[in-house]
């Protein structure tokens, strides 16, 4: 896996560490799911392809990279067509909307993702 090497790093570093490995992100979603009083003591994915169950032709939510990885698209003034932001979670589609709604209200609210407004209008 492409983990950052050594020491703390922030969700972002993990994200973008993890980026191009099989499992993106998946230090941060781990974190996030112990995290909680009511998670258990074992997390378990089927492999890619399997399920735990016989009825299910279909799924969302693995940790693998197809699952973990979704296009996002926005567009408005000073947002550049075609800019790429190299590394996303779903999180950050909150703060980036309220910010571009009315960027003034963001610091009113607690979000876990962060705006990506300026990023998508510094990429060019």
């Amino acid at each position: 896996m492409g983990q950052p090497e050594g020491g703390f790093r922030s969700g972002a570093e993990w994200l973008a560490g993890t980026m191009e490995s099989e499992y993106p992100d998946l230090p941060v979603q781990i974190a996030e799911v112990f995290d909680s009083h009511r998670a258990g003591d074992l997390l378990v994915f089927a492999r890619e392809g399997w399920d735990f169950d016989r009825s299910n032709v279909g799924g969302h939510g693995s940790a693998a990279a197809a699952d973990m990885l979704v296009p996002m698209v926005f567009s408005g003034p000073g947002i550049e067509p075609g800019g790429v932001i190299p590394a996303a979670r779903t999180v950050d589609v909150a703060p980036t909307v309220i910010e571009m709604l009315d960027g003034r209200k963001l610091g009113e609210y607690r979000f876990d993702g962060r705006s990506l407004l300026q990023e998508m209008m510094e990429r060019k």
